[in-house]
């Protein structure tokens, strides 16, 4: 047997990632097909050698087989290059040359997290390739192709947001141009997203005729148990083995499994740069936020010469992918919620629906998880969309863990009708990182948030601390954007939503001044309410539309719509500040 040297990890993992490949193509000699060229420069500078030693199929079988916890290792660990099933090539193919590129779990200058939001994570960051791709002046453009069953299927079962299908991935080929660089994945997933904005994407020609949002997924394996369904059983894969399943199942782009794109402009053709912005200004004052950008989308079906291009803001998608970038391993394996106004009802933290109504001998509810409730794990195939939805530790279904949400719940029911100490609140909240979320959430006026219309946001349990942070979603009715409601003359303490009710109670618990009804808080809330003021004070430069106006320069894709809104919304809410 040759001597194997795979002293140094990176050789190993290159292998490892096209082993697969390599099992197809047997006839190719295995130190090309491991490294080929254009990497041997790069392991004979990190190596500090230029020999790779060649091995067998047979040989490298049994390594994978007798080191799983070596290759678990290599897993975590960040590579310059690797060769997961992504080609990249200069769009011009001047070169000819096409390669495989890393699963991008590489890190990057900018820290994201604050000890006030996530206890004692440490800082992470993101890499260079991730970051370009969220960079404002970027050009960024998205060519995705599917077959005309791919298209008919998304059509046909995806428009209407009460379909079973509606989760379901179909297969495309997504080729992403990166300020002149071609990365092509085949076989990503795409699917619609979004609620009222659902709707056909064929004209009665069968083409392409109308932009919708869509949710793509770099590491499906179209071979969930939804497949076998009769509409997307043609859709389902077989995979010729185990290793090459999960190497799809590892696959990312740049650290993400999932990307979000949603079609600008949108909202009465107004918001194009605003959610952007809103992303960017919580993460400005160290809270946690997804990246977002604008780019171009090109849609095609395979066999048409016509094709569909459109603006759209891409979104990092906030899942498991999104935790482990901000968190330490173990951090990063809390349970996450996304929480959502739908038919179920508002996402108030309101017990009804959500939990029982038990109390302990003190008075206070110990209330468990209503089976089938307002809380439990999203099942669209089986109809059942719950408020708060748990998106981490979801395996199980109705048998996984709920107990976190529930104990927020009765922890805000204690503090606002029990007179329970702000201790209760404090044990499952990060409530000086929430003070913080709420000040910038009320500066950007999105009328759809949690404040104003109980909707659209996600909890995160962090679980060395076991307290929840929030984290920003769907915020592209803001900065003036909100159909006449005027949030810009909504001040810090006023009590507002959209549909004249009463806020919900975590706001009543914490800095609202006046008192919600019923309610019998026992503790003092003016500490709070200055803490949070100081928050909204320091969201001054947040409105300060130069800052705005120079991410709208900077973008290739901006077209400055909302400019006058914007600007306007903005010196109006900053009287509230003077």
């Amino acid at each position: 047997m040759p001597k194997k040297n795979f002293l140094n990890l990176i050789d190993f993992r290159l292998a490892y990632q096209r082993f697969d490949w390599h099992c197809k193509n047997e006839s190719v000699d295995p130190v090309d097909v491991f490294f080929p060229e254009y990497l041997k420069p790069t392991l004979a500078l990190i190596c500090s050698r230029e020999k790779v030693f060649s091995i067998s199929t047979f040989e490298f079988a049994i390594l994978l087989i007798m080191t799983p916890k070596f290759l678990f290792l290599l897993s975590t660990l960040p590579l310059t290059v690797s060769c997961n099933p992504i080609r990249v090539a200069d769009s011009s193919e001047e070169s000819g040359n096409t390669s495989s590129l890393s699963s991008q779990s590489e890190e990057s200058d900018e820290s994201i997290s604050s000890s006030s939001q996530s206890g004692n994570s440490p800082q992470k960051e993101m890499s260079a390739e991730f970051q370009t791709l969220f960079a404002h002046d970027s050009h960024v453009s998205f060519k995705i192709q599917i077959s005309e069953a791919a298209a008919k299927a998304i059509n046909d079962l995806q428009s209407s947001r009460d379909s079973i299908y509606v989760d379901a991935y179909l297969p495309a080929n997504v080729t992403l141009s990166l300020n002149g660089m071609d990365y092509v994945l085949e076989e990503v997933g795409i699917r619609m997203k979004g609620n009222t904005s659902r709707g056909a994407i064929l004209g009665g020609d069968g083409k392409l005729e109308t932009a919708r949002h869509y949710k793509l997924k770099f590491n499906e394996t179209f071979d969930d148990a939804i497949y076998d369904e009769t509409p997307l059983l043609s859709f389902k894969k077989t995979w010729a083995n185990d290793v090459e399943r999960t190497v799809r199942k590892d696959r990312e782009l740049f650290g993400m499994n999932k990307l979000d794109l949603k079609v600008v402009p949108r909202n009465n053709d107004v918001c194009e740069l605003s959610e952007v912005y809103a992303y960017d200004s919580f993460r400005s004052k160290g809270l946690l936020a997804p990246y977002a950008n604008l780019g171009s989308v090109e849609m095609q079906i395979e066999g048409h010469s016509e094709s569909l291009t459109s603006t759209y803001e891409l979104i990092e998608s906030i899942d498991k992918s999104f935790l482990k970038k901000r968190f330490s391993k173990a951090d990063a394996k809390g349970d996450l919620y996304k929480c959502v106004y739908n038919a179920m009802g508002k996402a108030d933290l309101s017990r009804s629906g959500a939990v029982s109504k038990e109390k302990d001998s003190n008075g206070y509810t110990i209330g468990t998880r209503v089976a089938k409730g307002k809380i439990g794990v999203e099942d669209n195939f089986h109809s059942y969309a719950p408020v708060y939805q748990l998106k981490t530790n979801d395996s199980l279904g109705e048998d996984s863990d709920f107990s976190r949400m529930a104990d927020y719940l009765n922890a805000v029911y204690n503090v606002t009708y029990c007179s329970a100490p702000l201790s209760f609140l404090e044990n499952v909240l990060d409530v000086d990182s929430f003070l913080k979320f709420s000040a910038v959430s009320w500066a950007l006026g999105n009328f759809d948030d949690q404040r104003y219309n109980y909707n659209n946001y996600y909890l995160y349990f962090v679980p060395s601390s076991g307290k929840a942070i929030y984290i920003p979603y769907d915020f592209d009715w803001c900065l003036g954007n909100d159909e006449g409601r005027n949030l810009s003359k909504v001040a810090p303490f006023d009590a507002y939503t959209i549909d004249g009710g009463e806020e919900a109670s975590i706001f009543y618990a914490t800095f609202l001044k006046t008192s919600k009804s019923g309610s019998n808080i026992a503790y003092d809330r003016s500490e709070l309410q200055d803490i949070y003021l100081s928050y909204c004070q320091d969201t001054k430069d947040i409105l300060n539309y130069d800052n705005f106006k120079a991410l709208s320069d900077a973008s290739p894709y901006d077209t400055g719509v909302e400019s006058s809104i914007v600007s306007s919304y903005m010196s109006t809410k900053l009287t509230h500040l003077a």
